[in-house]
């Protein structure tokens, strides 16, 4: 819906994607990645970074449950058709007709100093994307505001080499899908203790891998690795043996596998 150009390019992108698997110095994928690549050099779950400081952590921490007053839901659709839109929108409109009280704040054609107030100071929730695997840089934005995020990780054939050689099982990222929303919403919607565990540990998580510091950390390493300075990088952010992911200590939320138990 948002970019139907590349499904008349099937072969180009598959011939380029060969290419890249053949002759680059280092694959580093996103998530989603290995899907179509032959290798992979180091792993990790977002190569996009952001500097934390620049992103106020909210101070609202609102008890509101949609029974004693208003939980308001942010949503920024860049791109309306990829991150799925409709079905946010339609999700919170069905949570009105059962009686809880929320609100939806679409955030497009903002500046960005209007986009980091409203996430610091007017909103509960930020619903990120639904249909692709994986967050943005909108994820990494609204957990470094420290609030709980909303974005599709259900493909556990994506995910799952991310929790085994890397750092995903850290991430408080709430998972959901078209089908699933609205549930998902209401679990954050009623339950603010939830809301504000995965919101503390969404902001620790950017502090310790998606910062200015943990970039460095990676293009230090791969620079190292093109240039013949350093073996092997597959276990940069292994969790078991990467010094990197130890030498802090473990992002702890109540998620397994980014779902509520």
């Amino acid at each position: 819906m948002s970019y139907p150009g590349s499904s008349r390019r099937q072969r180009l992108i598959a011939k380029r994607v060969a290419l890249w698997t053949d002759l680059a110095d280092c694959v580093v994928p996103g998530i989603m990645g290995p899907d179509g690549f032959g290798r992979w050099d180091a792993l990790l779950p977002s190569f996009i970074f952001i500097d934390a400081g620049e992103w106020r952590e909210t101070e609202r921490r609102s008890n509101a449950d949609g029974v004693n007053d208003i939980v308001r839901i942010a949503h920024a659709p860049n791109h309306r058709g990829f991150k799925g839109t409709e079905f946010v929108c339609s999700s919170v409109e069905q949570l009105k007709a059962e009686g809880l009280k929320v609100e939806l704040v679409l955030i497009e054609k903002m500046q960005n100093s209007e986009v980091k107030r409203l996430l610091a100071d007017e909103v509960d929730i930020l619903v990120e994307a639904l249909v692709c695997t994986g967050h943005g840089l909108n994820g990494l934005e609204g957990m470094a505001t420290g609030l709980p995020v909303i974005t599709n990780l259900e493909d556990d054939s994506y995910t799952e080499p991310f929790r085994v050689w890397s750092y995903l099982d850290e991430c408080p990222i709430l998972s959901a899908s078209p089908e699933n929303i609205k549930e998902r919403l209401r679990h954050l919607v009623t339950n603010p203790s939830l809301r504000h565990a995965l919101g503390g540990a969404g902001r620790s998580y950017v502090e310790k891998y998606q910062d200015l510091e943990a970039s460095h950390h990676l293009f230090s390493a791969i620079l190292d690795f093109v240039y013949e300075r350093r073996g092997s990088i597959a276990s940069l952010y292994h969790p078991l043996v990467s010094d990197f992911v130890s030498r802090r200590p473990r992002i702890s939320h109540p998620l397994v596998k980014n779902r509520i138990v």
